[in-house]
């Protein structure tokens, strides 16, 4: 059996080749905000596994909380924690991002993480949920986190954090 290549046909795959071709493509350059904030949750466990509170501050927002702290209060009790250990590696095992689909500019990352502290050595898994605000266009910071046991734990205390590793 042949084919005939018609000029019909041909004009028919040439669109065909450029529509697929023209979807792949944009699906290539275009990036999520989703993916965007996964972007930011491995930087964030770069800028963790530095052990200096100074490389964490730019991915906080100014209405950044954490434990009733905001990024002042913040900044310096991790700064003592960090003197206490040493990030050795933070591992991320599983992320799901969120869209708050009533608040476009608001998303929420769930987290598991397994954190080598030195001392006290390897941690099991930690859950997170990590709140982001859009701030610009493309910007996402961070306005809050909690820990939580695994699996389906009740919150991990951060603020005993120090005393758990002396």
């Amino acid at each position: 059996m042949q084919v005939t290549l018609t000029r019909k046909r041909l004009v028919v795959l040439i669109v065909l080749v450029l529509t697929v071709g023209g979807w792949l493509l944009g699906d290539w350059l275009v990036t999520t905000d989703a993916e965007r904030i996964d972007t930011i949750l491995g930087e964030l466990a770069t800028a963790v596994e530095q052990n200096d509170v100074e490389p964490i501050v730019p991915f906080l927002d100014d209405s950044f909380r954490l434990l009733g702290m905001n990024t002042e209060e913040w900044h310096a009790w991790y700064g003592e924690l960090l003197k206490l250990m040493h990030v050795e590696a933070v591992r991320r095992v599983h992320t799901k991002v969120k869209i708050d689909e009533a608040d476009p500019d608001r998303a929420i990352a769930a987290v598991r993480t397994y954190i080598d502290l030195a001392p006290p050595g390897p941690s099991g898994p930690v859950d997170w949920r990590l709140e982001f605000q859009r701030r610009g266009e493309h910007d996402w910071k961070l306005r809050g986190v909690r820990a939580y046991y695994v699996p389906n734990g009740p919150e991990f205390p951060l603020q005993n954090t120090p005393s758990l590793v002396r």
